[in-house]
């Protein structure tokens, strides 16, 4: 039968062996995908590393434009003037829209997440 002491002298070294680990692993990961990059193709939005990328999009008018959520977490893309709004997307959904005019759009759910799109022409 294990002592209560014994318990501690076990359990204890997980704990501090599982924060050293977490407190390695997390930050190498953030950094991770902090740089890595995406590819867009023209006429393209990805969403990646909580950002719109490009963060200007240059079109003309009428071009299908479409937004694909790269990252790891449920993003919008949503007009300032309502003039398209993907609702909710989950990670590699995409959504498209015709854009006639220039027009900024942000992500509903994390709003400090902003991008613009210029219609030439």
């Amino acid at each position: 039968m294990a002592t209560e002491s014994g318990v501690r002298r076990v359990v204890w070294p997980l704990v501090i062996a599982l924060m050293i680990g977490t407190a390695v692993f997390v930050p190498i990961r953030i950094i991770y995908k902090q740089n890595q990059t995406v590819e867009t193709k023209p006429g393209n939005v990805v969403i990646s590393n909580f950002a719109f990328a490009p963060e200007t999009l240059t079109v003309p008018a009428g071009t299908k434009v479409t937004f694909k959520n790269a990252d790891g977490t449920v993003h919008t893309a949503t007009a300032s003037d309502q003039s398209f709004d993907s609702g909710k997307l989950d990670q590699g959904q995409s959504y498209s829209a015709t854009i006639k005019k220039s027009v900024d759009y942000f992500c509903d759910i994390h709003q400090y997440m902003t991008a613009s799109i210029k219609v030439s022409g």
